[in-house]
């Protein structure tokens, strides 16, 4: 509903009746098929997620790349080496703090590998239950349909299996969904909301430092909004007196500013014991708030600047949006942008719905409209502050806003024509979404792990990799592994680690961020080297170290099919180096990427050759793993 019930009214949903010598209130049935929608529309919005999340129950997940390394970090937790900040990032620094590795923890303690994506399920799961549950508390049961539609058109553009991913990148989107919610309805006079909203926001900034502008700004602005109806409530109030010769109207006030002052004081202490970790660390620690502050006033490379920025909110805010599903990645593996006009013309539409929305005196769908421009604002900047390439996972949070930014606009044509109380458009809304939900779930369900080409790679060369080492000995795992930008061999370390094995990294100006200190070892002190290697980079030249034997190969491709794929690399390689000279990629080449296919062709290259290309590339790298003598 657009407009707040005001306090005085009796309860719309119970009747009285007599009961002996007293009156009781009882559920009508009316109210009892109210209750009943709601709990429908919690419940739908929910069960892609949930699904997703049960079917990974027994997965044995063997998880490579970042996630290998965030299991690894999340394996600290409760122990000497508890991290107190966030996952690495590739600029120096960790993001802000530690809550996805604290929240994941006691199910990956409890349930291993497969507990981090059940942790990472429940977490969406929960969260899209939120999303429709303050949608409903803000809008009622038409508002909540609208949402539950919403949230599962958004599970199904970008996969369920996002939904059980812990990269800190997807990891919280739904919660930011959640947060910028709650923030609506704190900005609505919603006090109670404000502690959840602390906690939440927090949860998103210490996940991924991208979120940090949104959800500062969006925090300020709830913070400003409440303190001017504070304000202007306390100018209002009579002058002088006291409670009992100011009447109701002390009374209120007085009720008021305890409320006032209990939810300040409770999202205070919410927000603070969320940062506290981060804050010990910064004393303590590796300083990584400085860090992290030293290099958003001194970035070690160009900023994308303004003009690449609205590009992007253009890209972002068109219809089909990517979090509908449309694609984001330009053929070089950057984000998409667009004509000013999608973006302007959003934001023009936004403001004028906020304005309309006045007019008729929906107040709470106007402070909506406002938000989201509030947002598309936040979102700008942040995107112009960003520091090198700008790639689809660095901008995810704008699937967010635009996602927000269209509810808005809906809510609001909704409102202005008099439908927000319609049931039967929420009983619409929701059988649209239970018919979309179904089909993602029966689309996307069982979900797969992820990189699951890697984990399956990873699952079948632990065993014999573990057989011939020694358990007291200490290993330096080196990875080459271009195809999976290294991810194998943070996936065999973990593996290697989870079985008892002294296994470690060797030093660089990143490993003590991503792995911690205790795992950094010189080659050179250790009594030997694992180097894993992708099988597409052997074909491509490369050759083991001096003294290393062969431990364990896995390879999805036949004898045949291997020697194919090298030959047709070899052959590729030849003719783009010499049409494209010192501009021919080196390397592995993979046809999955959009660039590589696009030199390719115009280095005279088939497209059926790029198609079998792709076809032996589908089951993923193979890897051979060696052992050395210390380097």
């Amino acid at each position: 509903m657009s407009a707040s019930i005001p306090v005085s009214d009796p309860p719309p949903v119970v009747r009285r009746r007599r009961r002996g010598d007293a009156d009781e209130l009882i559920p009508t049935r009316t109210d009892r098929r109210e209750l009943m929608l709601r709990i429908a529309i919690v419940v739908v919005a929910a069960a892609p997620a949930l699904a997703a999340t049960l079917s990974v129950i027994g997965i044995h997940w063997v998880p490579g790349g970042d996630q290998a390394i965030e299991v690894l970090r999340i394996s600290d937790v409760g122990g000497p080496h508890t991290p107190l900040v966030g996952p690495w990032s590739r600029w120096g620094w960790a993001h802000p703090g530690p809550a996805l590795f604290w929240l994941v923890a006691p199910t990956q303690h409890l349930f291993g590998n497969d507990g981090v994506l059940l942790a990472c399920g429940l977490l969406s799961t929960a969260s899209a239950a939120g999303i429709a549950a303050v949608a409903i508390r803000r809008g009622g049961t038409v508002l909540g349909a609208i949402t539950a539609l919403g949230v599962v058109g958004f599970l199904g553009g970008m996969g369920l299996s996002t939904a059980v991913d812990p990269w800190n990148p997807y990891v919280a989107l739904l919660p930011f969904l959640l947060f910028v919610l709650l923030v609506w309805s704190v900005v609505c006079d919603d006090l109670v909301m404000a502690p959840v909203a602390a906690v939440v926001g927090s949860f998103c900034v210490q996940a991924h430092v991208g979120f940090l502008p949104l959800v500062g700004g969006l925090s300020a602005l709830a913070f400003v909004a409440v303190a001017v109806r504070h304000l202007r409530a306390h100018r209002a109030a009579p002058e002088g007196g006291t409670r009992s010769d100011t009447g109701s109207g002390g009374l209120l006030a007085a009720v008021r500013r305890h409320r006032l002052l209990s939810t300040f004081l409770a999202t205070v202490v919410a927000g603070g014991l969320m940062w506290l970790a981060p804050l010990w660390d910064q004393l303590f620690g590796s300083g990584n708030l400085s860090a992290l502050l030293s290099y958003a006033r001194s970035p070690e490379s160009d900023t994308a600047g303004w003009s690449k920025a609205f590009g992007i909110m253009s890209g972002q805010l068109r219809l089909p949006a990517p979090w509908m599903g449309a694609n984001e990645a330009s053929a070089a593996g950057l984000t998409l942008t667009a004509g000013w006009a999608w973006g302007v013309g959003a934001v023009l539409l936004l403001v004028v719905a906020a304005v309309v929305a006045v007019r008729r005196r929906h107040v709470d769908v106007a402070i909506l409209d406002g938000i989201a421009v509030v947002a598309i604002g936040l979102a700008v900047l942040s995107t112009a502050r960003m520091t090198g390439f700008v790639a689809p996972y660095m901008t995810q949070w704008w699937w967010i806003v635009s996602f927000v930014a269209l509810l808005a606009l809906v809510w609001t044509v909704v409102s202005l024509l008099d439908l927000a109380d319609a049931r039967a458009l929420a009983v619409g809304a929701l059988g649209v979404a239970v018919v979309v939900g179904g089909f993602v779930v029966v689309r996307d369900v069982p979900v797969d792990a992820p990189v699951p080409t890697l984990s399956r790679a990873l699952s079948e060369l632990v065993g014999p990799t573990a057989a011939a080492l020694d358990r007291d000995h200490r290993y330096v795992v080196h990875t080459v592994d271009e195809r999976n930008w290294g991810g194998a061999g943070p996936g065999l370390q973990l593996a290697l680690e989870q079985l008892g094995y002294h296994v470690f990294v060797g030093p660089t100006d990143l490993t003590d961020i991503q792995y911690g200190a205790r795992r950094v070892l010189e080659p050179a002190v250790g009594d030997g080297v694992i180097t894993i290697v992708g099988l597409d980079s052997m074909g491509n030249g490369w050759v083991p170290p001096d003294g290393a034997r062969e431990l364990a190969r896995y390879d999805p491709l036949s004898a045949a099919e291997r020697r194919e794929f090298d030959e047709s690399q070899a052959s590729m390689h030849e003719r783009m180096s010499a049409a494209l000279g010192s501009e021919a990629p080196e390397g592995v080449l993979s046809m999955d990427s959009l660039h590589h296919a696009m030199l390719a062709r115009a280095s005279g290259v088939s497209q059926a050759e790029i198609d079998r290309m792709k076809e032996l590339q589908a089951p993923g790298s193979g890897f051979a793993v060696f052992l050395s003598p210390p380097a």
